[in-house]
């Protein structure tokens, strides 16, 4: 492989590590936090009326479809939703 094939080859384990770090401290931050969640599949999330990809940080509100990125974003949104009820 040329050298421009083995610098995408590292740019692609090098992200992939990284989402793979994400998934499970933004777990761990929902857990601390005592904030409920389901696994709907090894990558997808139900928080609250959020749809949630740990991996790369983003959520999406089921009804309103408004997007976001982040754990701590999603959690000040997830207050959001409770206070307005």
């Amino acid at each position: 492989m040329g050298d421009l094939g083995e610098f995408w080859s590292d740019v692609d384990s090098a992200g992939q590590a990284r989402r793979a770090r994400n998934l499970v401290s933004s777990i761990d931050v929902l857990k601390q936090h005592r904030i409920d969640f389901k696994q709907l599949s090894p990558t997808h999330y139900r928080v609250g009326v959020f749809d949630f990809w740990p991996s790369t940080g983003l959520y999406i509100h089921t009804v309103s479809k408004k997007r976001g990125r982040g754990v701590f974003n999603l959690m000040k949104q997830i207050r959001k939703e409770q206070t307005n009820g």
